[in-house]
């Protein structure tokens, strides 16, 4: 009955909620594509690489934040096993960007089918799954129901209940039991999530630990190379120049940098300033804030592609670029990140300490809270609560060279000491293939 009610009303959901899903497919992505393979409608090279695949092991991952665990996942997958063959299906053409460099003859990228029950059963067709990955919180009915009826198990990795979202789940806890007891496994991120999957009603005989892949994420930076040397040079900023770092900004946080960089370069005449925002499309918007302020200011895509100087130095650097923000880390003196003072939940911050420079957040980091919580423990976070509280503390660091080495060394070893999670993901995962 559950089953007949979700395919009933759910159509009707998506339709309501189609113009508003268009024209976010519109403003980001390719319609064409994206609309095609969401119907489970796939050009005929993807029909043939599909084809041409041995019962892949299928990744859904939503957005760039999962579709970055992929990566690791797909990663350590082929590096243990070269010829095994994966579909990873995502949501955002953002993600699907980031996914892009994964590609070849054993990997193919898709978007992922609306949840209705005859476009998840022609893409179950179509792909052929041995076994199917959601990643963190994407628990779709009918995935999970035509992926029973075909006897394919289905991993729900790097899972993770927010408070409210485990609240959602205790409440509707006998209606879901149904669809969570076909989960084979459920692989969470530490054993306070442990705990509350538990409690939310997926199997306990099924719940298993294997720490934050997010740590390995900010790992990946290590094949960018070094792009903030060669970038400061092309720039004309010095070695000595002082960089303010804000890295995937939200809507009205760009302002709040602005005035603190037009504040701070009285005190730091040698200060620069780069924008990175969360949603790249949101450049032209901020290019011309940035000339509201009477700053120069250069898109990074805009830059010469041979690394040749500019003739003039810019005082702030707008990162237009899908895929740089992890690289770019190492170029700032203090990195704050964002969606933190304006927005809610907060992005992750685990790139910006890998790079072992300062990294500043503001009060909202409902999304990371335990993280929130290891990295202030170990004073490897400073956490303000407002822009009042952000001047103060980006001014004192960049004024005390002994304090940003100090809060750096501290955010580079909790990142260290939490790596290894999509090692041993992986490393469950061959091991479950190998006994089906």
């Amino acid at each position: 009955m559950l089953r007949l009610a979700y395919n009933l009303v759910f159509p009707f959901v998506l339709v309501l909620a189609a113009p508003y899903y268009l024209w976010r497919i519109w403003r980001r992505g390719s319609v064409t594509r994206a609309f095609g393979e969401r119907l489970a409608i796939y050009s005929p090279s993807a029909r043939a690489r599909l084809a041409a695949l041995d019962r892949p092991v299928w990744l859904h991952a939503v957005s760039v934040g999962e579709m970055m665990l992929a990566t690791v996942l797909a990663r350590e997958l082929r590096r243990r096993r070269p010829q095994l063959d994966l579909v990873i299906t995502t949501t955002t053409a953002t993600g699907r960007r980031v996914g892009e460099r994964l590609a070849d003859d054993h990997l193919v990228l898709l978007y992922n089918p609306a949840d209705l029950w005859y476009t998840v059963s022609a893409a179950f067709r179509r792909i052929r799954p041995r076994l199917l990955i959601l990643l963190e919180q994407e628990l779709w009915p009918n995935y999970i129901w035509q992926a029973a009826d075909r006897q394919v198990p289905v991993w729900l990795l790097h899972a993770r209940l927010s408070a409210r979202s485990f609240a959602r789940f205790k409440k509707f806890r006998r209606l879901l039991r149904p669809v969570l007891s076909k989960l084979a496994l459920t692989v969470a991120q530490d054993e306070e999530d442990l705990a509350r999957l538990a409690d939310a009603g997926f199997p306990a005989h099924a719940l298993f630990c294997a720490g934050s892949m997010k740590f390995d994420v900010a790992e990946l930076a290590a094949a960018d190379g070094d792009l903030a040397g060669p970038l400061r040079a092309q720039l004309g900023w010095q070695p000595a120049d002082r960089v303010l770092l804000a890295g995937s900004t939200f809507s009205g946080e760009e302002r709040i940098f602005l005035q603190l960089f037009a504040a701070l370069k009285r005190a730091f005449p040698d200060l620069r300033l780069v924008l990175a925002p969360r949603h790249v499309e949101r450049a032209d918007e901020i290019a011309a804030l940035c000339r509201g302020f009477t700053v120069s200011v250069v898109r990074q895509s805009q830059l010469p592609p041979d690394g040749a100087p500019l003739t003039v130095t810019p005082d702030v650097l707008l990162a237009d670029l899908t895929g740089v923000l992890r690289a770019l880390y190492a170029l700032g003196t203090v990195n704050f990140v964002g969606k933190s003072l304006r927005g809610r939940g907060g992005q992750n911050f685990i790139e910006a300490a890998r790079a072992g420079k300062p990294v500043v957040v503001g009060p909202h980091t409902q999304n990371f809270a335990r993280l929130t919580e290891l990295f202030v423990r170990e004073q490897a976070l400073i956490q303000v609560r407002d822009a009042a509280e952000l001047r103060v503390a980006v001014s004192g660091l960049l004024a005390d060279a002994a304090d940003r080495e100090r809060w750096g060394a501290a955010a580079r070893r909790v990142y260290a000491e939490n790596l290894g999670a999509g090692e041993k993901s992986a490393a469950m995962i061959l091991q479950f293939l190998d006994n089906l």
